[in-house]
């Protein structure tokens, strides 16, 4: 099996000559920058096939057929790796300065009858990822191949994957000699529950191999739903991944089918063994303080329901209603809000107080930094609901 063990790297095609790329070992076939891959004006491109590329893929198929099960051995891997010299010969042909549209070699490959794709970090498109899946079983792991130009050779380096589809590259100059360069990969699993899957790569300081440092079961667990995204927060030139995914509510405040939802943000940074978690938080907005509210008032905490309310003169409103009293599931139920607005200012809510069930709208601003309610009202029928009534 080649579960999380490096491909044996087949031997680099010559390449198209980049004088950027030639220098010290150091430098590498990168630009110690990002390349500036918002200059360059995107033009029409198909890349033709050549007789070679079309070898290449017919043969893999053929191999991929012959395929036993959802494992890959040292004899399946030979498909993938066709594919991957397909692939090869195509970047190649498009050159290194053309290398931002490395994704349009993803058609003509399916066209051919091969399953991959291929992306690249428009910050860093000297640098590209080909995710090649046989056609024939969903369920078999993939192969995933680095390609990057050190001078002028464009080098291929795979790595075993599980089923994934819809990978995504981010890869940087990180100034350390003992890795220039890493790539993080952030693909989702053909699972039942769709899950992300990440792998953590450093460049050799000659750039000949690239390590892998975090892979499936030894670097960070994403789960599933929600989304990730590499941000440098800190303006360092290195990014950090952030992971944003629905957390389910308390039992009491239910949240109804088409209304926002209570969100939590994992914050992972970059140190010497990987990205590891450095933050996690609710995020902020008018579900996380309704969700605090009704907390303080179920805790009798007065001032920390009062930091919650813009006109603090309403906390004794606030705990007359007997809001703090019901803690059943759906003591508080949010039906809907804003209309046509994802990021509602407004909610509609079912209450349940010393008087039984009642309907409110609940108003929010931001005051100093923070959400907090301007006001609520008791709907009234045949009022406008953002007007309160």
């Amino acid at each position: 099996m080649l579960a999380a063990k490096m491909v044996p790297m087949i031997a680099p095609l010559r390449a198209v000559t980049h004088p950027l790329l030639a220098g010290p070992a150091l430098c590498l076939a990168l630009s110690v920058a990002p390349a500036p891959a918002l200059a360059q004006r995107a033009q029409p491109w198909t890349p033709a096939t050549t007789d070679s590329v079309t070898r290449f893929v017919a043969s893999a198929r053929v191999r991929f057929q012959e395929q036993a099960g959802d494992s890959l051995t040292g004899r399946d891997v030979q498909a993938f790796e066709l594919v991957a010299n397909g692939a090869r010969r195509l970047l190649r042909r498009l050159g290194r300065s053309q290398m931002a549209f490395a994704p349009s070699v993803e058609s003509t490959l399916d066209s051919l009858g091969a399953d991959v794709d291929v992306v690249v970090d428009p910050a860093q498109p000297s640098i590209a990822f080909v995710l090649v899946r046989n056609p024939y079983r969903p369920a078999s792991g993939a192969v995933g191949y680095l390609m990057w130009y050190r001078g002028d050779d464009l080098r291929m380096q795979g790595i075993s994957f599980p089923a994934g589809i819809k990978p995504r590259l981010r890869a940087w100059y990180t100034g350390r000699t003992s890795g220039p360069y890493a790539a993080a990969v952030v693909y989702t699993r053909r699972e039942p529950e769709a899950r992300f899957g990440f792998k953590f790569l450093r460049l050799s300081p000659e750039g000949f191999v690239w390590n892998l440092v975090q892979y499936e079961g030894h670097g960070p667990e994403l789960g599933a739903g929600g989304d990730v995204a590499f941000i440098d927060i800190n303006q360092d030139g290195a990014p950090e991944m952030i992971h944003t995914q629905r957390v389910e509510p308390d039992s009491f405040l239910v949240l109804e089918r088409g209304t926002p939802q209570l969100m939590q943000e994992h914050i992972f940074t970059e140190r010497p063994e990987g990205f590891v978690p450095h933050d996690a938080r609710v995020l902020p907005g008018p579900i996380a303080t309704l969700r605090l509210f009704a907390l303080t008032l179920m805790a009798n905490d007065r001032e920390g329901t009062a930091r919650l309310i813009a006109d603090r003169s309403r906390l004794d409103e606030a705990y007359a209603t007997g809001w703090g009293r019901t803690r059943v599931r759906g003591a508080w139920t949010v039906e809907y809000g804003e209309e046509r607005q994802p990021w509602p200012e407004w909610l509609a809510l079912k209450v349940h107080g010393d008087g039984g069930p009642r309907r409110w709208i609940f108003h929010f601003v931001i005051r100093d930094g923070r959400w907090v309610i301007r006001d609520w009202k008791p709907v009234v029928v045949g009022r406008n609901p953002a007007s309160g009534g």
